[in-house]
């Protein structure tokens, strides 16, 4: 028996070997861990990086693929191992289920392309990390929509195959993605964040034109980038879901940034509490802020439980999760006459390109109405005028005079629609009058009777300026 184990040890050594001194023989010798390629590769086996080496790859802009009769991955990471991938060249796999790139170890990209030949029905990851993964610069793409672009984390966390699951030694338990800039374009998602894994998004460029631009099942943490979904079955930049807190796919959402281009941000599993914070970002949506569409299957309704609590510009739909403190700047067409419901505590403000054409009004129960700001040239000549006379102009007649001026605009007045600039403007010059003519109440009193000749005619001018009108701005909270 033991004669026979070791006979079938040594074939399997020797079916073994060849691959891996093949794969030695084809690309160049590593000087100092450094493996730098002068040509393009083909390989015949796989280029594995063993556990306790580190080696960085420099691909010195030519291509490593994987002969198309070759069933592995093109680079694979072993746990303990750490590559780094460099060299703004490309790494390409031509093989039905295998990677450009497996890690279960420590990966750092830093400018190299990686994709796959679509040919036929070659569907997989482009990426596969299981291990702990820095992507700085990559260009990262795939034609086909049979597969996500990029997995993180377990397919299947309980799984006995290291492909889909978690295996004790092989790979890690809590695969963890960090992405500093880069192209990710394309696939059934561009970034898929599975089973017990950690993401975090720091800047780069993620497109869809399919589904999403990423699906978050576990932990998520987005501070900035670019997330591009102009068309296909969703329209949605996130799918985001949770089995709950104690499960491996926690659902958990933040967005501290980025820019979000879509037709809605997210959509979720009906009846599933998905835990979104949203401290800031730029969500350019022109539907929905969550796709809310119940004919959808499973991707239906809204992803509860989303909050925004930081400062963000979002369309009005995302008002509604907005909290106390949180300040939204409104980005989508804002029509006249539009009435929009605001929670309390929440400061609300006018696009850059709506300020002094268009005010909020004051429903006072919540509600505010779009409305047109109002020309208040002709008010403010007259207020300029006042302010222009000296303490001796201030008389009865020439108050007078310019009470009937603002008694001639009052309607007009009372139908101006005042921005917050024009406002305060308004404000420091009526204040400006009502302290000059206190000194003048002083200054013109009947020694007699003790009235004061000038006090209906400051009463009439002050009452217009302070309660004429309904006061209106671009900003209120």
């Amino acid at each position: 028996m033991r004669k026979f184990m070791s006979l079938c040890m040594a074939l399997l050594v020797g079916f073994l070997m060849p691959q891996i001194v093949q794969a030695a023989e084809v690309l160049p010798e590593a000087v100092d861990g450094k493996i730098t390629l002068t040509e393009d590769v083909t390989l015949t086996s796989a280029f594995v990086v063993e556990s306790g080496k580190n080696i960085t790859l420099d691909l010195a802009g030519f291509t490593l693929k994987n002969d198309t009769s070759l069933k592995a991955d093109t680079i694979y990471v072993e746990k303990g191992a750490t590559l780094k991938l460099t060299g703004n060249g490309t790494v390409i796999n031509t093989t039905k289920g295998y990677a450009a790139l497996y890690n279960n170890g420590t990966t750092v990209i830093d400018g190299a392309t990686l994709k796959r030949d679509t040919a036929g029905d070659n569907n997989y990851y482009v990426i596969l990390n299981h291990g702990n993964m820095t992507i700085e610069d990559a260009n990262v793409s795939v034609n086909g929509t049979g597969s996500s672009l990029v997995e993180n984390g377990y397919y299947d966390f309980t799984s006995t195959n290291e492909r889909k699951g978690y295996v004790e030694g092989v790979n890690e338990k809590n695969p963890k993605l960090v992405v500093n800039g880069g192209m990710f374009d394309g696939g059934m998602n561009t970034i898929k964040n599975d089973d017990n894994a950690v993401l975090e998004i720091n800047d780069g460029t993620f497109k869809n034109s399919y589904q999403v631009s990423l699906m978050n099942w576990n932990i998520a943490t987005i501070n900035g980038g670019t997330f591009e979904t102009p068309a296909g079955n969703d329209k949605t930049n996130i799918f985001v879901a949770s089995y709950g807190a104690d499960s491996v796919d926690k659902g958990v959402l933040v967005i501290n940034g980025g820019t979000f281009n879509a037709e809605h941000l997210l959509e979720g599993y009906k009846g599933l509490t998905t835990p979104v914070e949203i401290n800031g970002g730029e969500f350019n949506n022109t539907d929905t802020f969550f796709n809310e569409d119940p004919t959808k299957t499973p991707s239906a309704t809204v992803a509860n439980g989303a909050e925004i609590k930081g400062e963000v510009e979002a369309p009005v739909s995302a008002l509604k999760y907005a909290k106390e403190g949180a300040t939204v700047t409104l980005n989508s067409e804002l029509n006249l006459d539009d009435v929009i419901t605001v929670p309390e505590d929440v400061t609300v403000l006018l696009p850059d390109d709506e300020i002094g054409e268009k005010v909020f009004v004051d429903n006072g129960d919540g509600t505010f109405t779009i409305a047109e700001s109002a020309d208040i040239t002709k008010l403010l000549e007259v207020l300029e005028k006042v302010l222009e006379l000296n303490e001796d102009d201030y008389t009865e007649k020439s108050l007078k005079e310019f009470e009937a001026l603002l008694t001639s605009i009052e309607d007009e007045i009372g139908e101006l629609n005042f921005t917050k600039d024009e406002q305060d403007k308004v404000d420091a010059i009526t204040k400006k009058i009502e302290n000059g003519m206190a000194k003048l109440v002083k200054k013109n009193s009947n020694p007699e009777t003790g009235d004061n000749i000038l006090l209906y005619v400051s009463l009439g001018i002050v009452s217009l300026l302070g309660c004429g009108f309904v006061v209106k701005s671009k900003k209120f909270n």
